[in-house]
C-alpha cells in the first residue's frame, strides 16, 4: 500500500535578514546577470559585498581620512587596477589542480614493462585537485583534456590576475601611508 501525502502551499512570507542582498549603492551599474545571479542564490551580505566589488563595474574603494575626505589615488594605479579588473571579467570557467601525464608499470612480471629497456605503459593523464583537504586524483582522456584545458588555463590566469592585484594593493597602501620598503 502507497501512501501519499498532500502538502499544502505555504504562504510566501517577506522577511528581512542579513541572508538578502543589499541595495546597489547609486554609483554602482549592474553588470549583466551577475546581480540577478547573487540576489537569487541569496548568498550573505558579506559574500556579496565581495563578489560585487569584483564583479561589478565600480569604482574602486578609496579609503578616507577621518574627515571624510577620499585618498587621492594617482591615474597610472587606478589604470592598472582597471586593467586587472577586466581581465578577471574575461575569464570562463576554472578548474583547480593539476595535470600530469604518467607513465606506469603494471604487476605482471611477464609484460613489456618489466623488460629492458620498459616499455611503460600510458601516458595517463591525471588531474589532481585538493578537496577538503584531501588529495583527489582523476583519470582524463585526451579528449577530456582538450576540452577543458581552457578550464585549467583560466584557473592558472585567475591566480596571475589575483597576485598582480594584492601586489598592486600592497603598493598603493605603502605609498599611501609612507611605510616605504617592503614589510
Amino acid at each position: 500500500m502507497r501512501l501519499e501525502q498532500t502538502r499544502q502551499p505555504q504562504p510566501v512570507v517577506d522577511r528581512v535578514d542579513d541572508r538578502q542582498a543589499p541595495e546597489l549603492l547609486g554609483d554602482q551599474v549592474e553588470f549583466g546577470d551577475v546581480h540577478t545571479l547573487l540576489l537569487g542564490c541569496l548568498v550573505s551580505a558579506v559574500a556579496y559585498r565581495f563578489l560585487q566589488h569584483i564583479c561589478l563595474r565600480t569604482q574602486g574603494h578609496v579609503p578616507t581620512t577621518d574627515g571624510g575626505t577620499p585618498i587621492e589615488i594617482d591615474a597610472t594605479t587606478d589604470t592598472r587596477r582597471e586593467r586587472i579588473v577586466e581581465a578577471l571579467g574575461q575569464l570562463g570557467f576554472v578548474l583547480p589542480g593539476t595535470i600530469t601525464r604518467r607513465m606506469a608499470r603494471c604487476g605482471k612480471r611477464t609484460c613489456r614493462c618489466r623488460s629492458e629497456p620498459p616499455q611503460l605503459h600510458g601516458p595517463y593523464i591525471q588531474w589532481t585537485r585538493a578537496v577538503k583537504g584531501k588529495t583527489v586524483t582523476k583519470t582524463l582522456s585526451e579528449t577530456q583534456l582538450a576540452a577543458y584545458q581552457p578550464w585549467f588555463d583560466d584557473n592558472r590566469r585567475l591566480r596571475e590576475l589575483t597576485s598582480q592585484l594584492q601586489d598592486l594593493s600592497l603598493d598603493t597602501i605603502r605609498h599611501l601611508e609612507g611605510w616605504g620598503a617592503k614589510s
